[in-house]
């Protein structure tokens, strides 16, 4: 599916491309996911606990403007799991050990900006 200019697309197996980022599908994670826009109140697990979406957007320095143009993908139930681009999963400690539901991945294609400057010739 699409998230405006974000593509995203569920892999059975392998890496991601470069430039491709992957949210590995964890047994146990509440389906259907969604992509959708940031909602007040949105609150997502870091290293450091549970943060406010928007604190973690502006921590990472997101243009106030581009904020509500970034995907949050969530659970069935709502819950924010990731913000490609801006925050990579938590994994909490000893989870490697975790089942992996049957080695998908969600990979999130980001928009191809025309503002990536290249060197001079």
């Amino acid at each position: 599916g699409d998230f405006g200019a974000w593509r995203f697309q569920v892999v059975a197996e392998g890496l991601p491309p470069p430039g491709v980022l992957a949210l590995v599908l964890e047994e146990g994670m509440a389906w259907p996911l969604t992509v959708r826009s940031r909602k007040q109140g949105d609150r997502v697990r870091t290293r450091a606990g549970h943060r406010k979406v928007q604190d973690v957007m502006v921590d990472a320095r997101v243009p106030s403007e581009e904020r509500d143009a970034r995907p949050v993908v969530v659970d069935a139930r709502g819950v924010p799991l990731w913000l490609p681009g801006v925050l990579p999963r938590f994994v909490e400690p000893g989870a490697a050990a975790r089942e992996v539901a049957s080695r998908h991945s969600l990979w999130a294609f980001p928009p191809l900006t025309s503002e990536r400057k290249t060197p001079p010739l």
